[in-house]
C-alpha cells in the first residue's frame, strides 16, 4: 500500500503532532530527501528493523535523524498478539454465557481447556468421560482427570 503524497503529509502531521518532543515538524521534508537518497535501499529491506539497519549502517542519522526516530517509534509501538487476545476473548464468552450456571472452577476449567485446546485436542475424550463415569467420587474436577492424562505440570493438586 502506497500513499499520495498529500496523505503522507496528513499523517505525517498527526505522527509529528502525538510525539512532537520527538520529531520536529520538518520530518515530511526529511522523508522525501531521505526517500530520494536512500529508497532504493530501504525497498531491499525485509522489514522495518532492517531499514533502520540500513539507514544505521549508511550512516544516514545525522542528515535524517527525525526519519530515524519515526522508524525508532514505530518500532517499539506494542503490538497485540492475537492468540493471546483469542484466549481471553474465549474466557470473556464463557464467563458472561454461564456465570450465573457454574461454580467458579469449572468455570475456571472450562477457560484452560478452550486456552490449552492444541494439548486437549490429542487427547481421548471417550476414554476421559470413561474414567469420570467410573468413579465413585462425583465431584471429581474433569480438568483434574485430562491433566493427569496429559501429564500436565501446572496442576499439581490432587483429588
Amino acid at each position: 500500500m502506497t500513499l499520495s503524497d498529500s496523505d503522507l503529509q496528513d499523517q505525517l502531521t498527526k505522527l509529528t503532532k502525538k510525539y512532537s518532543n520527538d520529531v520536529s515538524s520538518d520530518l515530511y521534508r526529511q522523508l522525501l530527501a531521505f526517500r530520494a537518497c536512500a529508497g532504493a535501499f530501504i525497498r531491499k529491506a525485509k522489514d522495518p528493523q532492517d531499514a533502520l539497519n540500513v539507514v544505521m549502517s549508511l550512516e544516514m542519522s545525522v542528515c535524517f535523524p527525525d526519519v530515524v526516530t519515526a522508524f525508532m517509534i514505530f518500532l517499539t509501538l506494542p503490538v497485540r498478539v492475537a492468540s493471546n487476545e483469542r484466549s481471553f476473548s474465549k474466557l470473556k464468552l464463557l464467563k458472561t454465557y454461564l456465570r450465573a450456571a457454574m461454580s467458579h472452577d469449572r468455570l475456571s476449567d472450562l477457560g484452560i481447556l478452550s486456552i490449552e485446546r492444541d494439548s486437549f485436542s490429542e487427547v481421548d475424550k471417550r476414554k476421559v468421560l470413561e474414567m469420570f463415569a467410573h468413579r465413585k467420587a462425583r465431584t471429581v474436577r474433569l480438568l483434574y482427570i485430562v491433566a493427569r492424562k496429559l501429564k500436565l505440570t501446572y496442576f499439581s493438586g490432587t483429588m
